[in-house]
């Protein structure tokens, strides 16, 4: 009997223990799902604004052909850009406070610094009239807009998957309009004002140019190719007939029609080495020739940007409907996808052969921004360069000399938008773009998709510049360091 006593005495204090666990554990939960509960209906207080273009709206290749598949590019498919890195520690910081923070996330694939801006001519017209001293002053030419966000554009055209797609903040304009619109209604009507812009803006401009650059190197390797072609096939037509006329051009002329194709690809793999010399002289010294004015203009266009959202309601845009924003502004400065892919030569043609070959997408010839095993110091000759790739030198760069030419844009940048504005510099090159042998090849293959070797919806979705997940994650984390620390340090506006 007394042990069952004390059986029933341990069997009531195990209930009455296991009920206040219980207990305590629904009071913990409840607690918690309050304090959850609670950060989730703090009041919006604030607004962030994120501008720019694709790293803005968090793309990459292979996301956007995930969408294709699934039969529709959500713009929530891309949400984990830096922009989103970037707003959770803004977030965290404001609950701080007690406030709320919303995003709203104006990024537009493709977008250049004249598409931000946009075609209106009153908002150009009052810029330049507005910088024409400035302008004057450092050389730059006018601001110059152009049709705004053709991604957006091409969706709403025919609203066709594969054809652009919709923005995570879709608005009619320009993005500089809407970003005008923005710190407007925040302020003035919705009492939730914006207290930070990012912005990045730039690398499309270059990619624009770079691919126009590009085309004509190909034209120009093509020709160099063609007239061999034509040589050989009139030499060929001249021994058949001893150059009497007119069975000597319908010799040449059959010559051309039925053998200058094979005749083309036999003198290109015979002379790819010396080609490949030629046309990239010949791209360096169109790239040498456009980047002066092509840096003026991304200055010239970045200035009106920031202008218009520091001075908006001085300068009466948008009809007297803009504030002056005094808040912080993060500007991205880019880095250098075409770099160092590679800790030695033979393993980019290693990695050319696994994909296709020069044939295949990433050693496409003749192009200037193929992928391909090169060594730093190029060999003078074919022999010799296959020699010293054999012997295991060190890779070069995709572009060679692109890195030193991202330096000087980001040091022309720097003066606009943080000397000129007031707007913190985060400079993203010496992370991805360490110049060390080691670190910047396995930087930019872990942050970048220019070696993702994937396909989707059928499609490559490689090589592409933009970053990976993690790589997203670092510039955001950047941003976010910049914010707290250095800028902070500067006393910048908004810091």
């Amino acid at each position: 009997m007394q042990a069952m006593h004390g059986f029933a005495v341990l069997v009531r204090t195990r209930g009455r223990l296991i009920g206040c666990c219980t207990a305590l554990a629904l009071a913990i939960a409840a607690l918690a799902g309050a304090s959850s509960a609670s950060a989730v209906k703090l009041p919006i207080k604030q607004t962030y604004l994120a501008t720019g273009d694709s790293l803005a709206f968090g793309y990459s290749s292979q996301l956007y052909h995930e969408g294709e598949a699934a039969g529709f590019v959500d713009p929530e498919g891309f949400e984990h850009g830096y922009v989103n890195q970037y707003y959770k520690a803004l977030k965290a910081k404001a609950a701080k406070a007690g406030d709320g923070l919303r995003l709203v996330n104006d990024g537009c694939p493709g977008e250049t610094t004249g598409s931000m801006i946009g075609t209106n001519a009153t908002i150009i017209g009052t810029l330049n009239a507005a910088l024409k001293k400035s302008q004057e002053e450092n050389g730059l030419p006018q601001v110059k807009g152009e049709s705004a966000c053709g991604y957006q554009a091409a969706w709403n055209a025919f609203k066709k998957v594969g054809t652009g797609g919709p923005l995570h903040h879709p608005y009619s304009g320009s993005q500089l309009e809407d970003a005008i619109d923005t710190l407007y209604n925040a302020q003035k009507v919705e009492k939730k004002p914006v207290t930070t812009i990012s912005l990045n803006i730039g690398a499309n401009d270059e990619l624009k140019t770079l691919g126009g650059v590009e085309g004509e190197t190909r034209k120009y390797i093509e020709e160099k190719v063609n007239e061999q072609v034509y040589i050989k096939c009139s030499e060929k037509a001249f021994a058949e007939t001893g150059g009497e006329e007119p069975a000597f051009e319908e010799a040449r002329q059959n010559c051309l029609k039925n053998e200058g194709k094979k005749l083309g690809e036999e003198y290109f793999a015979e002379n790819k080495f010396k080609l490949g010399q030629e046309g990239e002289a010949f791209s360096g010294k169109k790239i040498e020739e456009l980047i002066p004015g092509l840096f003026a203009q991304i200055n010239s266009n970045l200035a009106g940007i920031l202008l218009a959202l520091r001075s908006g309601e001085t300068l009466g845009l948008k009809s007297g409907k803009a504030v002056n924003y005094t808040g912080r502004i993060i500007f991205l400065a880019q880095y250098d996808p075409f770099g160092k892919l590679f800790h030695f030569a033979y393993e980019g043609v290693q990695f050319v052969e696994a994909n296709g070959g020069l044939a295949g997408r990433f050693g496409t010839e003749p192009k200037s921004t193929n992928i391909a095993g090169r060594c730093e110091i190029k060999g003078s000759t074919e022999a010799e360069e296959i020699q010293k790739i054999e012997e295991g030198c060190a890779a070069g760069e995709v572009h060679p000399g692109f890195n030193g030419l991202t330096d000087i844009l980001s040091n022309s940048e720097f003066k606009t938008v943080h000397n000129g504005f007031g707007a913190c510099f985060a400079n993203a090159r010496p992370l991805f773009n360490t110049g060390n042998q080691v670190t910047e090849p396995e930087k930019l293959t872990a942050w970048t998709n220019m070696k993702n070797t994937t396909s989707s919806n059928s499609k490559f979705n490689g090589p592409d510049i933009h970053p990976t997940p993690v790589g997203y994650t670092e510039i955001g984390k950047l941003a976010t360091k910049k914010t707290n620390s250095t800028c902070k340090k500067e006393v910048l506006p908004g810091f």
